[in-house]
């Protein structure tokens, strides 16, 4: 039905994130992926309180914490070195705000139709997103993770290989025992919504605000989520999780971003910007003017040079609710 590109790599950092690029630090390498967003700002700090990150690495550790070192599903070797600690693929994925609205279709909204397409690559592992606990230990306030955009999962299989030329993002998460891990900006989301956002309740864990990347169909190139955060519910049990349940992903993208992504819609090539409801592209729809709850326009401002002398910039913050299974992670021989 259609496609849409989102994907993970890049690096993970504090409020500041934008300052601590990998190429103001002097650590880029050719295999690490590039942002097509603003090179320079900050973004300003979210409703909830932040841990600690820290930059992409080469290595990572994950697995499915079985230590026996062979492939589920075959009777042959393993495909590689199966790492420790818990790794989860992102096996459902939707887009909960904004909802897409098309023009040539008489503004209607679309956003079911778009999700088949993300579960499509999804369920057919051309999209292959990893969450790693690294050194996982569930009775600590915080948990290091690794975020893989991409890896090799071959389709009917529950484990993934490294892919030697994707790098993950590292940063330190908060682990909750109370309560939940939500944290919105309501402001951000259209009220007719906010009840559709997962809501991951305790054992859960929250990442720190960060700038990452999203590639979710192979055929479109990453794009950068500012303010990114995700939250996630531990599940069935916190000492020996098998999944991420009721999971929340959001980040901001520009509008410089946006209309740099398309997706082949019905045989329609269709500009991202275009379905954002209240935006200035020409085929944009407009906000309907019956001052329902929902008729509120969907284009957002973050302020990227907090310090400096740009004025906020337009874009639209995007969430997509998701769930993780975990999985065998081995890096290849």
């Amino acid at each position: 039905m259609c496609a849409l590109a989102l994907g993970l790599g890049g690096g993970c950092f504090r409020g500041d994130f934008l300052d601590d690029t990998c190429e103001q630090l002097g650590q880029c390498t050719a295999a690490a992926s590039t942002s097509t967003g603003p090179a320079t700002g900050t973004t300003p700090p979210t409703t909830g309180d932040d841990t600690s990150t820290s930059t992409s690495t080469s290595t990572s550790s994950s697995g499915t914490g079985t230590g026996d070192g062979s492939s589920s599903g075959t009777t042959g070797e393993p495909p590689g070195i199966l790492f420790e600690g818990p790794a989860f693929r992102i096996d459902q994925l939707q887009i909960v705000d904004p909802h897409l609205y098309i023009s040539k279709l008489f503004c209607q909204d679309v956003t079911a139709f778009v999700n088949t397409g993300l579960t499509s690559s999804v369920q057919e592992h051309d999209s292959n997103v990893l969450l790693v606990a690294k050194d996982y230990d569930p009775m600590a306030a915080t948990q290091t993770f690794l975020l893989y955009r991409d890896a090799d999962c071959p389709l009917g299989e529950d484990y993934c290989v490294l892919l030697k030329d994707v790098l993950p993002t590292s940063f330190v998460s908060g682990n909750k025992d109370a309560g939940n891990c939500l944290d919105v900006q309501v402001s951000t989301v259209n009220p007719t919504n906010i009840n559709t956002i997962n809501i991951p309740n305790a054992p859960c864990v929250t990442s720190p605000t960060a700038s990452v990347q999203l590639e979710l169909t192979s055929d479109l190139s990453p794009i950068t989520f500012y303010q990114g955060k995700f939250a996630a519910q531990y599940a069935e049990t916190q000492e020996d999780p098998t999944e991420l349940r009721n999971a929340i992903l959001y980040g901001f993208i520009p509008k410089a971003d946006a209309e740099m992504i398309t997706y082949t819609f019905m045989n329609m090539q269709i500009n991202f910007w275009s379905v954002i409801r209240g935006s200035d592209h020409p085929d944009a729809c407009p906000v309907p003017a019956d001052m329902m709850p929902g008729s509120v326009s969907d284009v957002d401002m973050l302020d990227l040079d907090a310090d400096g002398p740009e004025p906020p910039t337009i874009g639209v913050f995007l969430y997509l609710n998701f769930s993780a299974k975990r999985v065998k992670f081995y890096a290849p021989f």
